[in-house]
């Protein structure tokens, strides 16, 4: 569908929404889950409630997260902010570290080969490059640097592929090592993929005692990047990201975002962000072509008169969504892994799964799902971190002020990094997006 003209978007739930019995959460219970106090405050009406043109509705596609549980507990944010559990930010522990990925050691040479997807013969790419350079850290640490702006973000090298046992790794090994530069060697389970795309898969958990053990002394939370495929338990297929909040620790894998898996992962490339919110790309998905009972958007009028941040993003990002050049597939490759990242360490500040808007906090069953969400916060979970980062510090009477100050500045923040991001569809639509959200703030 890459000619698909986009004419018209959904901002509410997609039609399939009503037959897996989602229902969005109304605008009043939506505006009140900003509050501290989980109440509309004194003069507050539902129609102060962020407009859907900004941050539309959760879509429930077949299959997606809140198609499986449409029941799902949303998370206030006074239910974030009185968590007992909730790690604080304070001032011997502010930094994020974004790790790097282990270096393979020469015992372990098959590994680079591990870190290769299996691609399937009737799913080859022919325009998707052999030789794609693997996301870094250092390209994580400039978004993430904007995404928790006010939050110092450092790189650190801590870990080596090693092997368990005396000898070199095959591909046959059952398990590996990963050592520590504090000189500590930690067991991971190996076996290969139930899907076969991988040669071996690394066991998420095995590798997270590993990185508990290298917390550093001043982080407020890690997130350790890897490039093998993983897996969490024995009936798993794969894992491309968990978050151990309470022990401030995220792991993420590139693997399953490499675009050479497009194809076999069902993904519709010409609709990811914010192209997913489509309104013929949804009705496809949901054998649906009549008339629709949910709000929709008209992206394509060019005439429109301070068009809305969705259309704004839609219109920006449309035309660079499906890659050209080994460039653009290497940074597709790296915003896929950025927004993931961004996620997983959100969880780590105790936000949970968003239920209220399509966020970045959104839950995934699928790397389709997770590729049509969107990268930014929406205003419940953007409360969270601007409290957790500058609010929870703050005299009560200036909270509300200091906090606004923050969302502006960081949304700045995150503009500039998207400027840098050439044709990369989720950054143009992203950096396109802000622009216009920028310009709703000035005008409240």
């Amino acid at each position: 569908m890459s000619d698909c003209p986009h004419v018209a978007a959904y901002t509410g739930p997609s039609p399939y929404a009503l037959e897996c019995d989602f229902h969005c959460i109304p605008a009043q219970k939506r505006l009140a889950a900003i509050n501290g106090s989980g109440r509309l405050l004194k003069g507050q009406s539902a129609s102060e409630a962020p407009s859907s043109n900004t941050f539309p509705a959760p879509l429930a596609l077949p299959g997606d997260e809140l198609a499986l549980d449409p029941a799902s507990e949303p998370q206030s944010f006074r239910s974030f902010s009185m968590f007992k559990s909730r790690n604080r930010i304070t001032g011997d522990r502010k930094t994020l570290y974004v790790i790097e990925p282990p270096v393979v050691t020469s015992e372990a040479g098959v590994m680079e080969q591990w870190s290769q997807p299996v691609v399937p013969a009737d799913d080859l790419n022919p325009t998707v490059p052999a030789d794609l350079s693997t996301p870094t850290a250092w390209e994580l640490q400039k978004y993430l640097a904007a995404f928790y702006h006010g939050l110092e973000v450092k790189v650190a090298n801590l870990f080596r592929w090693v092997s368990w046992t005396e000898g070199s790794v095959t591909n046959r090994s059952r398990h590996v090592g990963i050592a520590t530069t504090a000189g500590s060697c930690f067991r991971v389970r190996a076996r290969t993929s139930l899907d076969q795309v991988a040669y071996r898969q690394l066991n998420l958990d095995d590798i997270l005692d590993a990185v508990i053990d290298g917390l550093p002394q001043d982080a407020y939370a890690v997130v350790l990047l890897v490039h093998h495929d993983l897996f969490e338990d024995e009936d798993d297929d794969f894992c491309c990201g968990r978050a151990y909040g309470g022990s401030r620790v995220s792991i993420v894998t590139s693997f399953r975002y490499h675009p050479c898996l497009d194809r076999y992962s069902g993904i519709d490339v010409s609709h990811m962000w914010p192209a997913s919110h489509c309104r013929g790309y949804v009705d496809g998905l949901c054998g649906s072509g009549g008339a629709n009972p949910t709000r929709l958007l008209t992206v394509s009028d060019e005439d429109m008169e301070n068009p809305p941040p969705l259309a704004v993003a839609i219109r920006a990002a449309k035309s660079v969504l499906i890659p050209h050049g080994k460039q653009s597939f290497v940074g597709l490759w790296q915003s896929r892994v950025s927004r993931t990242v961004s996620h997983e360490l959100a969880h780590c500040l105790a936000m949970g799964h968003c239920v209220y808007y399509a966020c970045v906090m959104g839950g995934t069953t699928s790397i389709a799902e997770d590729l049509r969400q969107p990268p930014f916060l929406c205003p419940v979970c953007l409360r969270k971190l601007s409290y957790a980062v500058v609010g929870e510090a703050s005299k009560p009477q200036e909270r509300k002020e200091v906090e606004s100050v923050y969302v502006e500045e960081r949304y700045s923040a995150l503009r500039e990094y998207c400027t840098q991001g050439g044709n990369i569809g989720m950054l143009r639509g992203y950096g396109a997006w802000i622009d216009a959200r920028l310009k709703e703030l000035s005008g409240y």
